[in-house]
């Protein structure tokens, strides 16, 4: 079997250079294979850059309840919400607040949660003290989500956190 070629075509949406969409040639537009490898419909991806301030995070929370909804993954909300929640709050309290980028990506029977902020400083599960008012909030992010990390990038880190999509069949 030949692949076809493609055309790269930068979206309007595109800044980074990037191709934003590639194009299939009209003949393997026309007939498409139940089994390929490439979802064209995926990945979702819903972009938030919000105040990492408590006043703010009802808004997120509709936001990506919102989200959610539209995606049809209503059910999983709650947790998700809890977990940006706890991720804001340790921007506000541990990298000083302000801007944070928030990225929701939906594929392939998983969501990804991805916070971003401008400290260095790398999150850790502290060990529980029941005389403390805080500190569980990585304990909650570790409960909720199945898989978390976090990474330093050039500018800060980005915390990451893997969410599976439980089918309904």
């Amino acid at each position: 079997m030949e692949i076809p070629r493609v055309k790269r075509v930068a979206s309007g949406g595109a800044q980074d250079g990037r191709p934003g969409m590639v194009r299939f040639p009209e003949r393997a537009a026309r007939f498409p294979q139940r089994d390929t490898l490439i979802d064209l419909v995926e990945p979702r991806v819903h972009r938030i850059r919000a105040e990492a301030e408590p006043s703010t995070f009802g808004a997120v929370r509709r936001d990506i309840s919102h989200q959610m909804q539209l995606w049809g993954l209503a059910p999983m909300a709650y947790g998700v919400c809890l977990v940006v929640t706890e991720l804001l709050s340790n921007v506000h309290r541990h990298a000083g607040g302000g801007e944070s980028d928030l990225l929701l990506r939906h594929s392939r029977g998983e969501l990804w949660v991805m916070v971003g902020d401008r400290s260095h400083e790398l999150p850790a599960i502290e060990n529980l003290d029941v005389t403390k008012t805080s500190g569980r909030g990585l304990m909650v992010v570790d409960e909720y989500a199945d898989q978390w990390v976090a990474v330093p990038t050039s500018v800060g880190k980005v915390v990451i956190c893997r969410f599976t999509i439980q089918e309904n069949r």
